[in-house]
């Protein structure tokens, strides 16, 4: 069974994904011009999800930054492919 991938374009909880230990697993640029970042749905993922939303998870704070910069430094790049593609 394939798995589903889930899509978020806020960066903050994509970063706080990745620094829980999700894997990226794409990112695009939508018809907007807004990064969209790709992950792929688990039991785990959905439950990190209702923790962030309730205001009860936790992760390490420079991973977190780490995580939120490269994802940045992504989206900044993929935005300006686009740009230099039309």
């Amino acid at each position: 069974m394939p798995q589903k991938i889930i899509s978020f374009r806020d960066l903050y909880l994509s970063a706080f994904l990745k620094a829980s230990g999700f894997p990226l697993h794409d990112s695009i640029v939508d018809a907007r011009g807004r990064t969209v970042f790709h992950f792929l749905e688990t039991p785990q993922l959905t439950e990190s999800l209702r923790a962030f939303y309730s205001g009860n998870s936790l992760v390490n704070p420079t991973t977190f930054i780490e995580a939120f910069k490269a994802l940045r430094s992504l989206a900044y790049s993929l935005s300006e492919r686009s740009h230099a593609n039309e």
